[in-house]
């Protein structure tokens, strides 16, 4: 696929809104489109592929993270 997930660090507003706003451009990009169905579903199915990857790479980021942070706690008692 050609574009990668990227971690957005600078949301403003409520994360309900920005789902919300997400559903909205997807759906709009979907029918702007005008691919059939089974096409969308295989491009949706790659999406959704990496949406993953790009989440477990965040979950081992935030793991290590505090796991770094306890470590520092410990090491000041």
């Amino acid at each position: 696929m050609s574009s990668e997930i990227k971690e957005n660090k600078e949301a403003t507003k409520p994360i309900t809104l920005l789902r919300e706003d997400l559903i909205s451009a997807v759906a709009k990009a979907i029918n702007e489109s005008k691919l059939p169905a089974f096409v969308v579903e295989g491009v949706l199915k790659d999406f959704i592929n990496e949406v993953h990857i790009a989440s477990q790479r965040q979950l081992e980021a935030d793991r290590k993270k505090w796991e770094e942070t306890l470590k520092v706690q410990k090491d000041k008692q």
